[in-house]
């Protein structure tokens, strides 16, 4: 499983790389199947991101600097077949 999930961490933490995203987007986007939800899971066990809050309260998912170090070691590619 984890050759499907890899990819689908490096999109996920590609999707974080500009700003952090508020969280209920990043879950609509990220719940919807078991393969995503095992990318967001590996994401969140690796430290590639993290949950936090803005100052008005609202709960977003930021890349750290592990997440930013992957994408930079992949070059930024992803293969199609994993885009979200």
């Amino acid at each position: 499983m984890t050759q499907f999930v890899e990819p689908l961490v490096l999109d996920l933490c590609q999707s974080l790389s500009d700003a952090p995203r508020p969280f209920n987007d990043v879950m609509d986007a990220w719940s919807c199947a078991a393969p995503r939800v095992l990318a967001w899971d590996s994401a969140l066990e690796r430290g590639l991101i993290v949950r936090g809050l803005m100052p008005n309260g609202e709960a977003i998912i930021r890349l750290t600097e592990d997440g930013r170090d992957l994408i930079s070691r992949s070059d930024g590619f992803i293969p199609a077949a994993a885009s979200v």
